[in-house]
């Protein structure tokens, strides 16, 4: 009887074991918590809008409106947001701990620095951007819920709800914080560190009103005397040489009195994701203000609102207001902005400007440190002319100013920055005294800008420092040095160079014609992407965008276009052929999808529903598709409890989804898919329908 027993359990128990494994290795696909956390993610693709315009980008990943900064005191744990306002449990949400268990309260101040940077360390959302005497200024890492990634072909966008194409990045936005963060780790996973950019929070400098200096519109900066602006702007404003010089900040008071006499563009504002590019802050207004009074009428300026009403702003906006000002004209950008960052995100960044083929002028910070220390971005940057900033000493002299400039070999000028006469916001005739790198900037922006206007031929950085430092006046050291870097432009050494002769000028000869030097551009280096397609069964012939330096290339003029593996779903190639003007080739793939379906009804059940749809046809066999990916989700969005399922088969047409919530409302949508080596191609989506389960 014992024997016969063990044997009738040891029956049940493998008959148990038995269905235990069909239901969890069969229905795991579908239904199991994954143990790789990312693995709700890796059939999960979203379709990457390739952008005609940086505008069109912003438009497609919008930034969340998340709080990027806390400031946490030391001596009693309070965390507070940008706005000043005490974040309930703010302690425990950075740091995942309450402040009693920190040790924090009891500690010395030496021992609370210690503790906080190693806190902030091992935290994934988090990072430390600098203590000042017992605050913690910490930062928010994912608070956009968007991320970069160096490429023009990603199968794989880990849960993004949308994403979006231009200048040889992809641009992913998230739900939330969390998913972001979970998202960039295996982006960097799939790409390495070096091609995924979170979209680090940046602020404009927290330059400072000098109390108790306050002007009227009669007033003028000692800096226009200083760095001789005159003798350039009066012999070469009238000379239609004009240049545009993109602000990148907090907007602008268009109607102040500086701007009068100055050409203003019309600008875009990549915060709010709209053309009101209106001035709540201040900081923009007085940056381009500087702009306004050092140069003449041939100097127009184009506002980019890329910081909001606090003066707090993004990386990836930054990336994208720069691909703005490249699209509209503009080769000078002034970015008095700026934050710290980690060697890793540094490295990133390096990646950042390549949608910009201008030049930068940046500005070195206002925190008294070493810029290179600090990786203060982009100051840190060789990409960028970085500026320090000089006080008045008085009798047409000047000196670096200690108090707050930053400093290190990263800086290539100075300028002044310390009782600057700028635009205020007060009402349209109001000026006040500032001081800052960010108005020091703006000073060697303008001379950049009457440079440029003098001698058009110049349009690289390098040929623009080589062009500052013939005019630039040794500060500080002489020679190079950390402080004043290559000295202070001086607009009274450049040499004016003589109009070129007009139709109504009188000539004593025949003037002398030479053709202009051909250059010859390898294509290779062009910037260049096709769009994906939907399969048709012909072959499909998407007429690449390309552009080098800024210009559009076209097609026949400027180069010849070839297809391969152009019919069938699954990665397509144009190879690009240089023409006239450019030589080489350059070849690129696109996506050929599947054609999608449509759904057709949702059955209720109890906890289930059961999803009809409109199947594959049998005569799209030569490019068949491996099957249907079902989505459900508690919102429209589908962001809320997700449910990803996937049916095998071209001909299945139905599928009944179990295990959901009793009486919930569930939005669904198909579409089709196909594996070819181990990458999936997704068609569009069905258009989407609800039902409620029973």
């Amino acid at each position: 009887m014992i024997r016969g027993s063990k044997n009738k359990i040891k029956r049940f128990i493998t008959i148990l074991c038995t269905i235990s494994m069909t239901f969890f290795g069969i229905g795991s696909f579908a239904y199991a918590q994954p143990t790789d956390p990312f693995a709700d993610y890796m059939a999960d693709n979203v379709e990457i809008v390739v952008a005609d315009s940086a505008q069109q980008a912003a438009e497609a990943v919008p930034a969340e409106n998340n709080e990027k900064f806390y400031k946490v005191d030391m001596t009693n744990g309070d965390v507070k947001t940008g706005n000043d306002e005490t974040v309930k449990d703010g302690f425990e949400k950075l740091y995942g701990e309450s402040y009693a268990e920190s040790g924090l309260e009891d500690a010395s101040k030496t021992k609370q620095k210690q503790q906080i940077e190693q806190m902030t360390s091992e935290s994934e959302m988090y990072s430390l951007n600098q203590i000042e005497g017992n605050t913690a200024e910490v930062t928010s890492q994912f608070a956009t819920c968007r991320l970069l990634v160096k490429t023009t072909n990603i199968s794989n966008t880990y849960g993004a709800l949308s994403g979006t194409q231009i200048s040889g990045f992809c641009i992913l936005k998230y739900a939330d914080e969390k998913t972001t963060a979970e998202a960039y780790k295996a982006l960097c996973k799939e790409f390495g560190t070096e091609n995924v950019l979170k979209d680090m929070p940046i602020k404009g400098q927290d330059d400072l009103n000098e109390s108790g200096l306050k002007g009227s519109e009669t007033g003028t900066n000692w800096s226009y005397d200083y760095m001789e602006f005159k003798k350039a702007v009066d012999p070469l404003e009238l000379r239609g040489n004009d240049v545009v010089v993109a602000v990148l900040d907090t907007g602008i008071m268009k109607s102040h009195k500086a701007f009068e006499g100055t050409y203003i563009k019309d600008g875009y504002n990549f915060v709010d994701v709209n053309t009101d590019v209106s001035d709540k802050n201040g900081h923009g207004t007085v940056s381009s203000s500087v702009i306004a009074q050092s140069t003449g009428m041939n100097v127009s300026i184009l506002p980019v609102k890329v910081l909001d009403d606090n003066g707090d702003g993004s990386e990836v906006d930054l990336i994208l207001g720069l691909n703005y000002a490249e699209e509209k004209g503009a080769i000078i950008a002034n970015v008095s902005l700026g934050g710290s960052l980690d060697d890793e995100d540094l490295a990133a960044m390096e990646t950042a400007f390549d949608g910009y083929s201008g030049i930068i002028i940046a500005a070195a910070g206002n925190s008294g440190y070493d810029v290179r220390n600090n990786n203060f971005w982009p100051a840190v940057s060789d990409r960028v002319i970085s500026v320090s900033a000089l006080k008045n000493t008085g009798n047409n002299t000047a000196a670096f100013d200690a108090s707050y400039s930053n400093f290190g070999e990263c800086i290539d000028y100075t300028a002044p920055g310390t009782g600057i006469y700028g635009a205020a916001l007060d009402n349209t005739y109001t000026y006040k005294y500032y001081k800052g790198t960010s108005f020091a900037s703006p000073h060697v922006a303008a001379a950049a800008a009457l440079v440029m206007s003098n001698d058009k031929t110049i349009d690289t950085q390098s040929e623009m420092v080589a062009a500052l430092n013939k005019i630039s006046k040794d500060e500080g050291d002489a020679g190079f040095d950390i402080y004043c870097g290559n000295g202070c432009p001086i607009l009274g050494n450049l040499t004016i160079k003589e109009p070129a002769p007009t139709e109504t000028q009188p000539t004593t000869s025949a003037p002398v014609v030479t053709k202009p030097k051909v250059v010859v551009v390898n294509i290779s280096n062009a910037k260049a992407y096709a769009a994906s397609m939907t399969y048709t069964g012909k072959a499909l012939k998407p007429l690449p965008s390309v552009s080098y330096g800024g210009k559009t290339l076209k097609n026949g003029t400027d180069y010849t276009v070839s297809y391969k593996n152009n019919k069938k779903v699954g990665k397509a190639t144009v190879t690009i052929t240089g023409k006239g003007n450019y030589k080489g080739t350059k070849s690129i793939s696109f996506k050929v999808n599947p054609k999608g379906t449509s759904l057709k009804k949702i059955s209720r059940s109890k906890k289930a529903l059961t999803v009809k749809w409109k199947k594959q046809k049998t005569k799209m066999s030569t490019s068949r598709i491996t099957g249907y990916h079902i989505q459900l989700a508690t919102n429209s969005k589908f962001t809320a409890n997700v449910k990803n399922v996937y049916v095998k088969g071209y001909s299945k047409k139905s599928k009944k989804i179990k295990k959901l919530k009793k009486k919930k409302k569930y939005y669904v949508r198909v579409r089709t898919y196909k594996t070819i080596s181990g990458t999936k191609y997704y068609s569009n989506w069905s258009k989407v329908k609800s039902a409620k389960t029973k």
